[in-house]
């Protein structure tokens, strides 16, 4: 009983987790392709590649913030 209560409290982690990042996958990477292209219009080729440098820097600047919790116990 106690092993089936584990198997679907673990279902429902992997199933929201999983949820959470598809939805900010779709407003991250959805919106991108609309935000560059508005920013063509008035700034060229430069504006979507702009757009996209400044993405990758922010992207970068989370990742060198981020803590290595590689080697600590999962509890």
């Amino acid at each position: 009983m106690r092993r089936r209560f584990l198997l679907l409290a673990v279902f429902a982690l992997v199933a929201l987790s999983s949820v959470a990042f598809n939805v900010g996958l779709g407003f991250g990477g959805g919106t991108a392709p609309l935000i560059a292209t508005a920013l063509i219009g008035p700034l060229g080729r430069l504006g979507g590649a702009g757009y996209m440098t400044l993405c990758a820097l922010v992207s970068f600047g989370a990742l060198y913030r981020m803590s290595d919790r590689s080697r600590e116990p999962l509890t």
